[in-house]
């Protein structure tokens, strides 16, 4: 994945939409978990949350470039892939290929998801804070001090410490929420 910074204006969104996220600062997962075999290409739109996101791949990248757009037309942009753990989807969300001075400003960032892709119906489920905090403290997952429920997490392992972390919590169904965050649905193309 571009690895540069991730769009604030999708943090503030996500804030605003889950009251809090967990970001990494390194990739959750390498690329051997990557899943090539599904194709996100396309216009997905979501009435409830009322949020289309767009998926463009150029060339034989298979990293979708991103664009979200809420309501009032607010517009994020970031790259995205999905990978596959233990036939587990996950769609992970990371910082835009940016080539100004704000890359230097902004604290990179991963999200991620957990994905259940149905035809042309896409759900996208974010982690349950709950107990994200006693989580990465028992894995012994290192993270910005002052992360909280509210507030969010800042994660600062590396990634193979991330994997298997991710490892560790998918059996355990309580680690993403259990309703989805985002019900997508793929526009027809013209």
């Amino acid at each position: 994945m571009k690895r540069t910074v991730i769009a604030p204006a999708f943090i503030i969104a996500c804030l605003a939409i889950s009251g809090c996220v967990v970001r990494s600062v390194y990739q959750w997962l390498p690329e051997e978990y990557r899943a090539t075999d599904i194709s996100l290409t396309g216009t997905w739109h979501d009435a409830q949350a009322k949020s289309t996101v767009f998926f463009r791949q150029e060339g034989e990248t298979k990293y979708y470039d991103v664009l979200f757009v809420q309501e009032e037309n607010k517009q994020s942009r970031f790259t995205a892939a999905l990978y596959r753990m233990d036939n587990t989807l996950f769609l992970m969300v990371g910082p835009e290929d940016r080539k100004d001075a704000g890359i230097f400003a902004i604290l990179p960032g991963y999200l991620l998801f957990k994905a259940e892709l149905n035809g042309n119906t896409m759900k996208l489920y974010g982690m349950d804070l709950d107990s994200f905090g006693n989580r990465i403290q028992k894995q012994k997952i290192q993270s910005m001090e002052n992360g909280n429920k509210d507030d969010g997490y800042v994660l600062l392992s590396n990634t193979s410490n991330m994997t298997a972390f991710v490892k560790s919590q998918i059996k355990d169904a309580s680690f993403f929420k259990q309703e989805p965050l985002y019900n997508f649905q793929k526009m027809a193309s013209k």
